[in-house]
């Protein structure tokens, strides 16, 4: 079909579903100036944790994507709250697998949070390089899900090479 993206058409559903969270978001046309604010996000980016908290609106996720934008390796994954009632690994899982060639996106299949964690986290050491940033934006939407508890747990115990932004 002229004009489609062929990937898009042979991706299963649920893959599709969530490729629009696995980017950052698109920044407005107009930006506010706020170079002081973006430098002190470049520099606190290069920290093992970053957790960027702000009301609804007031522009985490544009924050996260002016700081991020001049980094080599950037994962970001945008909570889908429908999709994390299971697991959020699975949507993580995706998200490397498209910025980080080699990556296996069915990595972190297991029983419990912990193994899917643990399962996800052996493959970003082996397949990510050093300084990876994952973004993990709109985490308030995984209030009271399994994927909170995997959030938690991949905070707590991340591979070497992975820095953690959480909006």
């Amino acid at each position: 079909m002229a004009g489609r993206d062929p990937a898009r058409v042979a991706a299963p559903p649920g893959e599709r579903a969530l490729r629009g969270r696995i980017a950052p978001p698109r920044r407005p046309a107009v930006l506010l100036p706020r170079d002081e604010l973006v430098a002190l996000a470049r520099t606190a980016l290069e920290g093992p944790l970053v957790r960027v908290v702000a009301g609804a609106g007031w522009g985490k996720s544009v924050l996260l994507s002016q700081a991020t934008a001049d980094l080599p390796v950037v994962v970001w994954c945008a909570c889908d709250p429908r999709a994390a009632r299971a697991s959020l690994v699975p949507q993580l899982a995706l998200a490397f697998a498209r910025r980080v060639p080699g990556f296996r996106a069915e990595a972190g299949a297991g029983d419990s949070p912990e193994g899917r964690v643990a399962g996800l986290c052996d493959e970003i050491a082996r397949a990510a390089p050093a300084e990876t940033l994952l973004v993990v934006d709109d985490a308030h939407l995984l209030a009271g899900t399994p994927g909170e508890a995997e959030l938690a747990e991949l905070a707590a115990s991340p591979p070497p090479q992975l820095r953690l932004a959480i909006a």
